[in-house]
């Protein structure tokens, strides 16, 4: 049986209470990162839960420096005047915004009263007198216990969307207790922090081939699911070169810390699918783009040939 977008779900895979007359999908990657087409039907995911991830996981995480300054950036780099990058004046902890306006760039207090108080001449005067007195800081520094509940968040509905056509398969996910543990950590906080793995992979700015247009893109996202020697089962997210790892069975990332051992420290959404990332000079600069497909039938064939799947 195949589970459709229009269809609607009878017990939520969170919180397991009836959900028949829920009326939102839910995006397994938020669609605040761009995420528009994995999407799980209606009561998958209840409204209430929904409404949970998006109030004290996704926005909080996505107010934090750590994710609104990478987004600001990329949307700089597109061009699109939305979603200030955030700053300080040198020496101080006053805040101070960076945006685009009219296609210009237009720093400002990041608060009223600031401005008020130092009144809105302030930072041109700086600005004039030293180009480094506002300071940008790029850090991937996430708060990790609302991130590691979203990645649980995010590994479950991914386990949930990958057997969209196996009706049975999902019902005995939501009544099995080996799931409940993360379950209730995402939607709860309950039991010890999980932890996950994180690292940079390649720089932000790496390009791909868009599936559909062929041309080079921004690489944006994506995720994976893929087993370790001990049966382990681990979900991958990967955002603009950085890539998550969190463990689907417990709390611990050791089997991935082998894992990454095992392969030489290759990535599982990247190499274990057959493509890789290429350095390259155009117009006298490093580039650096992903050649070949991310093949999801390559990945299967690489975890039969190493044992981690039998089937």
């Amino acid at each position: 049986m195949i589970i459709s977008s229009d269809s609607s779900w009878q017990k939520c895979i969170f919180c397991k209470a009836d959900s028949s007359s829920s009326i939102s999908v839910e995006h397994v990657i938020p669609e605040s990162f761009g995420s528009k087409k994995v999407v799980l039907p209606r009561g998958m995911v209840c409204d209430k839960c929904n409404n949970y991830f998006a109030t004290k996981l996704e926005r909080p995480l996505l107010a934090h420096d750590s994710f609104r300054n990478i987004r600001a950036c990329i949307r700089f780099q597109l061009k699109r005047e939305i979603f200030p990058l955030r700053g300080h004046i040198s020496g101080t902890d006053t805040p101070i915004n960076l945006r685009l306006t009219n296609g210009k760039l237009d720093v400002r207090f990041e608060n009223e009263l600031d401005e008020r108080k130092y009144g809105p001449d302030l930072i041109p005067g700086l600005l004039a007198a030293d180009p480094n007195a506002l300071i940008f800081i790029m850090q991937e520094d996430h708060p990790k216990a609302e991130m590691s509940r979203l990645l649980a968040k995010m590994a479950l509905e991914a386990l949930t969307y990958r057997h969209l056509q196996n009706k049975e398969f999902i019902e005995r996910l939501v009544d099995e207790p080996h799931f409940d543990r993360i379950r209730n950590y995402a939607r709860y906080g309950s039991g010890p922090e999980w932890p996950f793995h994180q690292k940079r992979i390649f720089p932000i700015e790496t390009l791909m081939r868009h599936p559909t247009t062929n041309a080079w893109v921004q690489f944006g996202f994506g995720h994976e699911l893929f087993f370790s020697l001990n049966r382990e089962l681990f979900f991958l997210f990967l955002l603009y070169g950085t890539e998550y790892v969190i463990n689907l069975g417990g709390p611990s990332i050791i089997g991935y810390e082998l894992w990454l051992k095992i392969h030489d420290g290759i990535s599982p959404a990247i190499e274990r699918l057959g493509a890789k990332v290429v350095e390259k000079e155009v117009a006298g600069k490093k580039s650096f783009f992903i050649e070949g497909e991310c093949d999801p039938i390559v990945g299967i064939e690489f975890d039969k040939t190493n044992g981690y799947i039998n089937f």
